[in-house]
């Protein structure tokens, strides 16, 4: 019999995740938001707004976590 994640996971996962990206902590991020996107397209349709809204918070935190990356390697050179 197949575990069904109850509806509230995804949004839990995302707020943690939210809260890892706060404290820097990317990868353990990144793990979160994939797994509230894959739970929430499963729960419902690739569609959904609140998937988009996953799928938004994760760009996002790829977007900070690339540019810290940038940040960092600049600061190397120098």
């Amino acid at each position: 019999m197949p575990i069904i994640e109850m509806s509230t996971e995804p949004s839990s996962l995302n707020n943690l995740a939210s809260l890892y990206e706060m404290q820097g902590k990317f990868s353990e991020a990144e793990l979160l938001y994939q797994k509230a996107i894959a739970i929430a397209e499963k729960n419902s349709d690739v569609g959904n707004l609140t998937t988009q809204e996953y799928k938004k918070h994760y760009e996002k935190m790829l977007t900070t976590k690339n540019a810290k990356i940038l940040e960092y390697l600049n600061k190397m050179k120098n």
